[in-house]
């Protein structure tokens, strides 16, 4: 189960980080490399209404992150203890 956990929360903390690369690269002023660009206007044809309301959660982002790695630890952590690795 812890397995999972730490799993589901990985793919949680990729899709935080994505969102809030988003809505920096959406209300950036700078001119955007191509490919930043390209993404941009690919997620705004697909769903505008949705990509202009993505606000930037980089603390949330970090602790998903942080948490993530923490269970994965621990899941590495019981697996070597299981298999007589540690």
């Amino acid at each position: 189960m812890l397995y999972m956990a730490a799993t589901g929360l990985s793919l949680a903390s990729f899709g935080l980080n994505n969102d809030t690369a988003l809505a920096w690269l959406i209300r950036a002023q700078a001119p955007l490399p191509p490919a930043a660009a390209k993404e941009i206007q690919k997620e705004l044809a697909r769903d505008r209404a949705e990509t202009n309301a993505l606000s930037a959660s980089p603390i949330a982002s970090f602790f998903a992150m942080a948490l993530a790695l923490l269970l994965h630890a621990a899941a590495a952590w019981r697996l070597m203890a299981a298999t007589g690795m540690q």
